[in-house]
């Protein structure tokens, strides 16, 4: 309301009229305001003032961009900003003596963006984006038309959008857990629409919102946003729950979702998810991330192991960056990517539109005993360059207290010769030392480490007080630098726990404990006298 626009991270005072003149400072700046989505922010205000804003930046946009702008006319943007301006046309709707004529003008750039994006939703990525668009089409033709041809065949469009985009799961096949949240904002605003216009709810569209909303409850995280695997958004802003409430449906949340690759553990006031599944193919391929078997942890409402999130709004460094394994919390072995980039094509403002491939062939176990939960996964993302495998064991006991894994290498059947060769490119003193490897644990901001007992350990402190120890085997304690992408998608400075060290054999084995000891005043001087050794 006061004219400062903050759209992924980056802030500019602007009038809404004028906030189209100039570049933005971001092509991600450039997507939401375009996409309009911040509508809903000014219809949460509602006054007069509210109004008039609203009506200023749709009108100055109309003005500017009644001709092809490749930005401003992607498919994916005008499907989201139509969506936007039919949901709030009440707000947006031209007021004062030149109404007419303005409604007007309204009425004609809707008409323009609905027949333009009749001929171009197509275009859109299967995901949320194509979702969007389709759903565009049926509101528009709800609300612009209200003919039963035209509603019918809308919707056919929509069924055949969602079919494309949703796994057998239910998820968003891009498997970031915010795509598959967006989706079904979409479904539950039609739903809406077809109440208001006393039309009858497709069946196709309550088995999309039943299916979704286990998903979105599946990645919910405990301080109610959502988790960071594959560039996602926390939206830790209640926004969840709020669609949960409106829509109503309240399923059984699944321990696992087999098509997307996901696992969740609950054990007390401990949630633990891991990624066990395959990178996609197809057009998906160019957003996921390199997260194999990668983890987030919560505990209580306190996110304390998470993913750095994703840099694509941000700019070609940034996106590239958190899109590598590096920036998952996972093994990661020469700081090489378990999904690694194929040819790309060239973007505007420096982005690449870049394919991750693999890794294939993985593999999961879950077996839930009285004393809790172990999960299994692997994936053969390293085979190719060092003959290698990877597992990932971990477990979280029943009270939640205790949470503890291995990673393990082991040469594959047919792997000699890779290992050799790569032994062989060793050089001086990483000769000695092996391929490097670590073991990475990104800590969201709010959480705080400390080295302790001459580096054998780390404590991790919450800030409700609580803290855990860390502790490990098979390699070197550090805290390191890192990122954190937070709700408004602004990089925050954090730390990540790593455990470092070479692979010199055919076999390597890493463990890790996290162990809770209550409040931090209150744990023992002997860090070591708090955990026992690791089990094997």
């Amino acid at each position: 309301m006061s004219g400062v626009f903050s759209f992924a991270g980056v802030d500019r005072e602007l009038s809404p009229r004028l906030m189209w003149r100039g570049d933005a400072p971001t092509l991600g700046w450039s997507e939401e305001a375009h996409g309009f989505d911040w509508l809903s922010d000014l219809a949460a205000v509602g006054d007069d003032r509210a109004a008039e804003m609203s009506w200023a930046s749709v009108s100055g946009w109309l003005d500017q961009f009644a001709k092809y702008e490749s930005t401003a006319w992607r498919p994916d943007l005008t499907g989201r900003r139509l969506q936007n301006w039919l949901v709030h046309a009440s707000l947006i709707a031209p007021k004062g003596p030149n109404r007419e004529t303005a409604a007007q003008a309204l009425l004609t750039g809707l008409a323009v963006h609905e027949e333009w994006l009749r001929d171009h939703w197509t275009f859109c990525d299967p995901g949320p984006s194509r979702v969007i668009a389709a759903g565009a089409l049926a509101t528009a033709a709800i609300t612009l038309k209200d003919r039963d041809a035209q509603v019918v065949e809308a919707f056919a469009r929509l069924q055949s959008a969602l079919v494309e985009s949703l796994d057998a799961d239910g998820a968003s096949v891009t498997r970031a857990p915010s795509d598959s949240f967006e989706i079904l904002k979409l479904i539950a605003t039609l739903i809406r629409f077809c109440g208001m216009s006393g039309r009858e709810v497709p069946a196709t569209l309550e088995d999309a919102a039943r299916r979704l909303s286990r998903v979105v409850r599946f990645f919910r995280d405990l301080d109610g946003g959502l988790a960071l695997f594959n560039g996602g958004r926390a939206y830790g802003d209640g926004r969840v729950d709020a669609l949960a409430a409106e829509l109503g449906v309240y399923e059984e949340i699944p321990a696992e979702l087999p098509a997307s690759g996901f696992q969740r553990v609950r054990e007390g006031r401990t949630q633990i998810l891991m990624d066990v599944g395959a990178a996609p193919t197809g057009p998906a391929a160019r957003t996921v991330h390199a997260g194999a078997l990668s983890i987030s942890l919560s505990v209580g409402r306190r996110r304390v192991i998470v993913g750095c999130g994703g840099g694509a709004h941000l700019d070609a460094e940034w996106a590239s960056s958190l899109r590598s394994s590096a920036a998952q919390s996972t093994f990661v072995l020469e700081d090489i990517s378990s999904a690694r980039p194929v040819l790309a094509a060239r973007k505007g403002r420096g982005l690449r539109d870049e394919a991750l491939v693999g890794p294939g062939d993985l593999t999961t176990e879950r077996k839930e005993e009285a004393n809790g939960v172990w999960v299994l996964g692997g994936h053969n993302g390293y085979v190719a360059t060092h003959g290698l495998s990877l597992t990932r064991r971990m477990f979280l006991s029943a009270d939640g207290g205790d949470f503890r894994g291995e990673d393990r290498l082991e040469i594959e059947a047919d792997g000699a010769a890779a290992f050799k060769r790569r032994m062989n490119k060793l050089r001086g003193a990483q000769k000695a030392l092996g391929a490097p490897f670590a073991v990475r644990f990104h800590l969201h901001p709010d959480v705080k480490a400390e080295m302790v007992a001459d580096g054998e350990a780390a404590t991790l402190q919450l800030p409700s007080g609580e803290a855990w120890v860390m502790r490990q085997s098979g390699g070197r304690l550090s805290i390191e630098p890192s990122v954190y992408i937070d709700e408004a998608g602004a990089p925050r400075d954090t730390h990540q726990i790593a455990i470092v060290g070479g692979v010199l054999e055919r076999s390597t084995r890493v463990r890790w404990a996290f162990r809770r000891v209550g409040e931090l005043s209150q744990m023992e001087l002997d860090v070591a006298a708090l955990l026992d050794p690791i089990a094997s």
